[in-house]
């Protein structure tokens, strides 16, 4: 389980307030939002690059450091991150080196990204870095999977195979996932939305998780 506490994120106005993050182990959770509410910020607050929060916990016990996290996380992100002068196919060996992966032989046939080994990353479409930046993220095979925007600039039919792989691994895998696209809100276990600076459960909130995850916790006095 991980718990976020308190989360007030600020820059030059205020982002975020009074809110608590509360997931699970495994499934689907999903972060919806208008456009510049804050769904990026709260995501680098969740992969610890960013420190805007009371209390952070992973499995119960304190997180202080980012380098206590580096492991749990694997990141699609909206500037598909490549490195240029590598071809597609030396991307995968490269993370299969530094990653505990496994086979996505399957996934890969499924997105149809096999005719984009041999290219370099400026040569690709929106769509296939998308696919080949969803792939990558399942073979480094991480505890907890982040996916900013994942069927962006894909269609009906890879929109359709993408949302299948995340229901299918997130019986394994904690899916985090910032979106508009209400095609992955069908499917997610767990909805929060920000709202007038607040982060709101809106899906699976019984009362005891709505009181930890949706609102701010009071001191108690003895």
């Amino acid at each position: 389980m991980l718990e976020i506490e308190n989360i007030y994120i600020k820059y030059n106005r205020e982002i975020l307030k009074n809110s608590n993050l509360l997931l699970n182990d495994y499934g689907i959770t999903v972060i919806k939002g208008e456009s510049g509410s804050g769904k990026t910020s709260l995501i680098r607050n969740i992969i610890f690059k960013e420190h805007q929060f009371a209390h952070y916990f992973y499995n119960k016990k304190e997180i202080i450091s980012e380098s206590q996290m580096d492991h749990l996380f694997s990141i699609m992100d909206q500037n598909n991150l490549f490195i240029e002068d590598l071809k597609i196919s030396e991307h995968f060996e490269l993370l299969k080196k530094i990653y505990h992966s496994k086979s996505i032989d399957d996934y890969i046939e499924k997105l149809e990204v096999k005719d984009t080994f041999n290219k370099y990353p400026g040569q690709l479409s929106g769509g296939e870095k998308n696919r080949i930046s969803f792939l990558m993220c399942l073979l480094k095979n991480t505890p907890i999977i982040i996916l900013d925007e994942p069927t962006a600039a894909l269609d009906s039919y890879y929109t359709e195979e993408v949302k299948n792989i995340i229901v299918k691994e997130s019986k394994e895998h904690l899916f985090i996932i910032s979106t508009h696209d209400p095609v992955l809100f069908d499917i997610a276990d767990t909805i929060y939305q920000i709202e007038n600076k607040k982060l709101i459960c809106l899906k699976y909130c019984i009362a005891l998780t709505l009181l930890s995850a949706c609102a701010p916790k009071q001191s108690q006095e003895t």
